[in-house]
């Protein structure tokens, strides 16, 4: 299969989490691929999407990076707004 990129994982409106930027270059994956780019955008605004390509064609990752970004958002969210367990609950 061809490789065809559309852009780099920076271009994306909604900036992706630091971590998993390193994680996507440290797999070597540089460029996301049409169905990437037009998919998490759409992921990312709550969007409700149904894609068709061909296998190899980036489907999964553009699946699970919105679904990493939703849990490293939360992460981030409970870690600035930490709350103590009461005693009972631990």
């Amino acid at each position: 299969m061809e490789h065809v990129t559309e852009g780099s994982w920076e271009s994306l409106q909604v900036p992706l989490h630091p971590l998993v930027l390193g994680a996507l270059r440290e797999l070597g994956f540089l460029h996301m691929t049409p169905v990437q780019s037009a998919t998490i955008p759409l992921f990312m605004r709550n969007k409700d999407v149904a894609a068709e390509a061909v296998t190899g064609s980036g489907k999964t990752l553009a699946f699970v990076i919105p679904i990493l970004e939703i849990l490293l958002r939360r992460e981030e969210k409970l870690k600035k707004n930490q709350v103590r367990r009461a005693g009972w609950l631990s």
